[in-house]
C-alpha cells in the first residue's frame, strides 16, 4: 500500500481551529450554528418571561443585566432588542449558516469525490486536474457502472 495519503501529526489548533480540511470546517460551522441557536434559544426564554409575567421582578436577572433589567423590571427598549437580537442570531447564524456552510462544506463537496468510484462524464476538467479555488461546473451526469 502507498503512504502517499500519511499525513504529519497535527496539533490540536492546527487540525480543529485552522484547518483546511473541508469536513472539518463543515464541522465548525455546524457547531458554530448550534452554540447560535443554544444563545438564540436563552433570547427567546427571556422573551418569554416577559410575555408570561409581565411587570414580575427578577432579582437574579436584574443583577446579571442591570441595564435592561433595572430593578429587575424588563423595560421596553431591552425587550425589543432581544426580539432583534434573537431574530437577527437566528436568521443569519442559524437559518443560513448551518444548511449553506455546514452541510455544503461536509456533504456537497463529498460528491466530488464519487469519482474515484464511478465513472462520471461531464465533469469540467477543473476538477479532475484537482485545481483548488476553482468554480467547478457539473452537467447532468449519470453514474454509469462501478470503475473496474
Amino acid at each position: 500500500m502507498s503512504d502517499a495519503h500519511d499525513h504529519e501529526p497535527q496539533s490540536f489548533i492546527s487540525k480543529y481551529i485552522f484547518s483546511y480540511d473541508h469536513k472539518m470546517i463543515g464541522k465548525q460551522y455546524l457547531i458554530l450554528a448550534m452554540l447560535m441557536a443554544v444563545v438564540a434559544g436563552l433570547l427567546a426564554m427571556l422573551i418569554r418571561l416577559q410575555l408570561g409575567w409581565p411587570g414580575t421582578q427578577w432579582p437574579i436577572l436584574g443583577t446579571l443585566m442591570p441595564v435592561g433589567m433595572a430593578s429587575g423590571v424588563m423595560t421596553p427598549e431591552f425587550y425589543i432588542s432581544l426580539f432583534t437580537m434573537h431574530g437577527t442570531i437566528m436568521v443569519f447564524f442559524v437559518l443560513s449558516l448551518a444548511p449553506v456552510s455546514g452541510f455544503g462544506n461536509l456533504l456537497i463537496l463529498q460528491t466530488a469525490q464519487i469519482r474515484q468510484y464511478f465513472v462520471v462524464p461531464g465533469v469540467v476538467g477543473a476538477l479532475q486536474r484537482g485545481v483548488q479555488g476553482v468554480v467547478v461546473e457539473i452537467e447532468f451526469v449519470e453514474i454509469l457502472q462501478p470503475r473496474q
